[in-house]
């Protein structure tokens, strides 16, 4: 029986975040993984496999970032709408905003490409930029996290 290389998953499971594309299945041998981006809850093994491997997040950094989230000083603008998220009006407009930058409530932070239409993504609070979550020009689903505010 072959081994199975925990790095290598976690190679493979962050290339198939990158990427835009939903779902995908690995079947070696006996081994199989599927992903898919719109069940994360669901994780799939072959149930042939006598042995399974529970996928659990990192102790230690995740569970910061999850009390960080439920802190009730922060505020998380998530994508409304699936499109292609733009920081800046062109490409050669300087971003929105930027880390460390004060936004009041109507402030515009970013825009969504969704078919060709432009929807600004407008803060609903007033507050401090902390974080920026999401790259320029990537893809994003419904409730994708774009932008981390600590309220003031």
């Amino acid at each position: 029986m072959s081994k199975i290389n925990l790095d290598e998953i976690k190679k493979i499971v962050e290339l198939f975040d990158k990427l835009n594309i939903n779902k995908f299945r690995i079947k070696y041998k006996k081994f199989e993984i599927e992903v898919d981006k719109c069940n994360k809850q669901n994780i799939s093994y072959n149930k042939d496999h006598h042995k399974s491997i529970e996928l659990k997040p990192n102790s230690g950094t995740e569970n910061k970032k999850q009390d960080l989230e439920e802190d009730s000083s922060i505020k998380i603008i998530s994508s409304p709408i699936p499109g292609i998220f733009y920081r800046a009006s062109s490409p050669d407009e300087k971003p929105f905003v930027e880390k460390g930058d004060n936004v009041k409530v109507g402030d515009v932070l970013g825009i969504i490409e969704a078919m060709k239409v432009m929807n600004k993504i407008e803060s609903d609070v007033t507050g401090k930029v902390i974080e920026i979550l999401h790259e320029n020009g990537k893809p994003v689903e419904y409730g994708t996290k774009l932008i981390k505010i600590k309220l003031s």
